[in-house]
């Protein structure tokens, strides 16, 4: 087990975080699935199993990533990363789509400390392991950080944010055999989306059918599947791919 490269995945419940688990587990990776809500991680886990994939490679463990001041205590006691971290996927978010001026405080600071405190004291935290693996750091960005639509300021903004600090900070890491980059999935097949389309009606049917229609690659959202692929090649891609950013978006305009 000594050999095992781990990674680290925030988010990691469902969607593309999910997505991403299965596809490192497929490579031989053993995972730490980090998420808020402990009966969606204990099924990601079932179903990663019911899969064929060894529960020895799989971790769960319930955090609440709102509280980014116990992120030193909970990097501390994951198992597994003080021999060494291979990967970590920063996938974790809050996407609150309303208008800029009907943000209340405690919403614009819920999604900055999920989308960019937590990030960043989590890369601190896990910096160690790290270096000693000449490790790899994913953020999961988004088109938002560029794309202007009406109830993305904030989202998008967060977005935005991180990949700046990705390309800054990789003039710190490189040096030190840690790469970081960002991937920036467009609009996505994610049970999150889901539930905003369906459940809580964000955007009209109409409207998302003439998105879909725009899209010039099969009409369609991306899988997380794809995603994921696209995660795997930031993670274990060329050394020399560093501090950059892939957009995954089906070449929508």
């Amino acid at each position: 087990m000594e050999n095992k490269r781990t990674i680290l995945i925030a988010g990691g419940s469902e969607g593309i975080g999910y997505a991403t688990a299965e596809k490192c587990l497929s490579q031989n990776c053993r995972v730490i699935l980090i998420a808020r809500g402990l009966p969606k991680l204990e099924s990601a886990r079932e179903r990663l199993l019911g899969k064929g994939h060894s529960a020895e490679n799989i971790e769960i463990v319930s955090a609440d990533l709102q509280k980014s001041e116990e992120i030193p205590a909970l990097v501390e006691r994951l198992p597994w990363v003080a021999e060494g971290l291979w990967g970590l996927v920063l996938n974790a978010a809050i996407e609150r789509i309303q208008a800029a001026v009907q943000f209340s405080c405690e919403e614009i600071l819920a999604t900055l400390r999920v989308n960019v405190v937590s990030p960043v004291l989590l890369i601190s935290a896990c910096y160690p392991a790290l270096r000693m693996s000449s490790g790899n750091i994913v953020y999961v960005g988004s088109i938002a950080d560029f794309k202007r639509d009406p109830g993305y300021s904030v989202y998008g903004g967060s977005k935005a944010f991180m990949k700046s600090f990705v390309g800054h900070a990789g003039q710190e890491m490189g040096p030190e055999g840690v790469r970081i980059n960002v991937v920036s999935p467009g609009a996505t097949d994610t049970e999150m989306m889901r539930r905003m389309r369906y459940e809580e009606n964000v955007w009209p049917e109409d409207q998302i059918n003439a998105f879909e229609q725009s899209i010039p690659i099969e009409k369609r959202f991306a899988r997380p599947e794809e995603i994921a692929e696209a995660i795997w090649f930031a993670l274990a891609g060329p050394r020399y791919f560093h501090g950059e950013d892939i957009r995954i978006y089906g070449g929508h305009r």
